[in-house]
């Protein structure tokens, strides 16, 4: 996965994407400011995701995240869509953030 930070917000954006097998990803988010608090907006596969049959099967989630926190995904084979992530701080703008 990418980590990604907005130029002019606090907000983070995570992207990944697989070639021809399945794969399960965890990433540690802390790269988040310490802190701070977190609403995760995950753009995932669907449990019935797969490339041949059925690669727009799309599920969308929120939950709150912190900088101590792991998510871990399961990605679909050879699909693109379903892996982004926008980690939107519930803080900005009345902290200042600091650039990664």
């Amino acid at each position: 996965m990418k980590e990604l930070q907005d130029r002019n917000t606090c907000d983070w954006y995570l992207a990944a994407h697989t070639k021809e097998q399945t794969r399960t990803v965890t990433v540690a988010v802390d790269f988040l400011q310490e802190g701070d608090n977190y609403l995760a907006q995950i753009y995932r596969d669907g449990d019935n995701a797969k490339y041949e049959k059925d690669p727009y099967d799309l599920v969308i989630e929120e939950c709150m995240v912190a900088s101590n926190q792991t998510l871990t995904f399961n990605l679909a084979r050879s699909s693109d869509i379903g892996k982004a992530i926008l980690l939107h701080s519930l803080n900005w703008p009345y902290l200042r953030c600091e650039s990664a």
